[in-house]
């Protein structure tokens, strides 16, 4: 009987596809989805998200915003790095920002973030604070998107939130791809001075991305609800000798630093940039802008 009730349990199993002389573990796949739906629920307050406006980031980042709804423009931006940040890389980052943050004339320093090793600050008084860290080897960014609308200790908890998430980061598609960007493939891998490894193209509200990236940069064209607000003031400092107009599309022109944005003839208004901010190079943007131009005609 003991025999017979033996050879049944190995039967049993082989027909649950399991072998009985071995035990293994099940592999739990990484979650899916963007992060701020994997935190919302997690923290205080009954947040929403959104998919914000796109924003580049070096490095190419997936982005998400979190929205409270009673108070609108309580709003924090969240951006997680596509591939893992080594700590070299993230003090690269880090000084691209004091760079960045020092051109802009803030009266506040980029700072120690408190989250441990590639973590760092911007809490300026006049306008809106940010925090950086990584998490499971990713970087991750935390903006408050309107000045007054959030604090410091408010990102810190929502990142002490992002580190203890169970199952961690949600997992990342290296390449989002869409077929008008494919012309400025070439030029952008220049910039890159490599075969770009990621990618994100999108269609939103008939606003269009095109995005490349390596570990460590980011080459970009897109428009959105500030392009034409933002031309008009490249236009206008090139009477001050801080920008010039370029034969790109059918007017545009170009910051001393390389930012460039031109107007199609559909009255389009597309930004062009490479980042990190301190490596960007007037000539090889030019360059890509004249290849990107034709898939905002």
């Amino acid at each position: 009987m003991r025999r017979r009730a033996t050879i049944t349990a190995v039967l049993l199993l082989a027909l649950l596809g399991c072998d009985p002389h071995t035990t293994k573990q099940a592999v739990t796949p990484p979650p899916t989805g963007d992060l701020c739906e994997r935190v919302r629920p997690t923290l205080p307050g009954n947040w929403i998200t959104e998919r914000g406006e796109y924003r580049p980031a070096a490095p190419l980042s997936d982005g998400c915003t979190l929205v409270d709804p009673a108070q609108a423009a309580h709003r924090i931006r969240v951006l997680v790095s596509i591939l893992p940040v080594t700590p070299a890389q993230a003090a690269r980052f880090r000084k691209d920002d004091e760079v960045s943050t020092a051109a802009g004339g803030y009266a506040a320093k980029v700072g120690d973030g408190g989250m441990g090793d590639g973590s760092w600050e911007l809490n300026p008084a006049a306008a809106a604070p940010w925090l950086v860290f990584r998490a499971d080897g990713r970087q991750v960014r935390l903006t408050v998107e309107n000045a007054g609308a959030g604090t410091m200790d408010e990102l810190l908890s929502i990142a002490r939130t992002i580190i203890s998430l169970a199952g961690g980061l949600p997992a990342a598609r290296p390449t989002v791809v869409r077929s008008e960007c494919a012309d400025g493939t070439a030029a952008a891998e220049r910039i890159l001075g490599a075969k770009a490894v990621l990618r994100r193209d999108a269609l939103v509200d008939n606003h269009l991305t095109c995005e490349w990236g390596s570990a460590s940069r980011t080459v970009a064209a897109y428009e959105d609800a500030d392009s034409a607000t933002d031309f008009g003031l490249i236009k206008q400092a090139a009477t001050g000798g801080l920008a010039h107009r370029v034969t790109v599309g059918t007017e545009g022109w170009q910051q001393e630093d390389g930012y460039l944005i031109f107007r199609t003839s559909s009255d389009a208004y597309v930004k062009v940039v490479s980042l990190p901010w301190d490596e960007m190079r007037p000539k090889p943007i030019v360059e890509f802008a004249r290849a990107i131009a034709p898939a905002y005609s």
